[in-house]
């Protein structure tokens, strides 16, 4: 059974902005390092602001510049002031993508961190993995549809190719959003109360990881690293 490798764990993190929390992932491009989250989980951060980082149990501050962002497709890459995360490059491309492909997509659903999980990945919590496939492509747009349920605390997540595994780590996306819907609760004739819930039809969001690598080559400013994917 094919499963997500070591380094993408190492590079997948359970963030904090202005008390929202979502999940964020480093990618090293030419040497340097960046995070790259959805727009939402860091909605108005600044040119040079903070964000925070789970690492051991505590929420560290780490100070980031703000590289570009993409409101319409809701990304954004982040400049750290320290190369945070480990592990081996991955790639970031969507290219050979089909309907039907399956993927997984990791992140931190409801702010879950898996007990002991620190102690195998450097101090920081290991993500929580789903699998799904790729229920939609709209070319030209950079949207993606994942059969798979997206809940919150997961925007901002890789999106990677399953069928790459366990050779190389190959990122296409960038999750963003589910689709929920409002529903009345029913009594017991049937009819509508005034009680509502949410209904998820199982059906979630992303943006292929080109609109965060258009970002980068147009404002290459992340911290390099010692050795490319150190």
């Amino acid at each position: 059974m094919t499963a997500p490798t070591a380094n993408i764990y190492g590079r997948t993190f359970h963030c904090r902005y202005n008390g929202f929390t979502g999940t964020c992932f480093s990618l090293d491009v030419d040497g340097k390092r960046y995070l790259i989250t959805a727009n939402h989980v860091v909605d108005g951060i600044s040119d040079e602001g903070h964000i925070r980082i789970s690492h051991k149990g505590e929420w560290i501050q780490l100070g980031v510049s703000l590289v570009g962002i993409n409101t319409e497709k809701d990304v954004a890459v982040l400049a750290p002031e320290v190369p945070v995360g480990f592990g081996d490059p991955i790639k970031a491309t969507s290219k050979g993508m089909i309907v039907g492909a399956d993927v997984f997509f990791l992140g931190f659903p409801f702010g879950i961190e898996p007990k002991g999980g620190t102690e195998i990945n450097e101090g920081f919590p290991v993500a929580l993995v789903k699998k799904g496939i790729v229920a939609g492509l709209v070319q030209g747009s950079g949207e993606m549809f994942l059969d798979g349920t997206v809940a919150v605390g997961g925007s901002g997540g890789p999106v990677i190719r399953a069928d790459r595994l366990p050779k190389e780590v190959v990122v296409v996306g960038v999750v963003t959003a589910s689709q929920d819907e409002v529903r009345k609760v029913l009594d017991e004739h049937g009819s509508e109360t005034n009680s509502t819930y949410f209904a998820h039809p199982g059906i979630g969001f992303a943006t292929q990881i080109e609109r965060a690598t258009d970002l980068i080559n147009a404002n290459p400013i992340g911290p390099e690293v010692e050795s490319y994917g150190s």
